[in-house]
């Protein structure tokens, strides 16, 4: 998946419109747009800004990945501030629900 498709994704999955990833990440609307059908590729700052708004690592966007790789920067990016304690007690919560899912037994 390229760039652009990446941004389209994780942008739609943030329930965001163009205009308003313009807004907050001050890129123009005809820029985003360029970028998610292709014409245009990111520059260093532009995948700064957009990575930070739609939570995921910078180099969701430099390295080749598919869409399971994109939903894995995005939790590295949600846990990368967590305390020590955080992180257990997360991790704890994560292995349940995982069981939970893969023997379909509600939570």
């Amino acid at each position: 998946m390229d760039s652009g498709n990446k941004v389209r994704v994780l942008r739609k999955q943030k329930r965001m419109t163009q205009e308003q990833l313009a807004e907050v990440t001050e890129l123009s609307v005809s820029y985003i747009s360029q970028i998610e059908s292709g014409r245009k590729e990111m520059g260093r700052r532009a995948i700064e800004k957009i990575a930070k708004i739609l939570e995921v690592s910078p180099a969701v966007f430099i390295y080749e990945s598919g869409e399971e790789n994109i939903e894995r920067h995005r939790v590295f990016a949600v846990l990368s501030d967590c305390t020590y304690k955080e992180l257990n007690i997360i991790c704890d919560v994560v292995m349940s629900l995982k069981n939970s899912l893969r023997t379909n037994k509600p939570l």
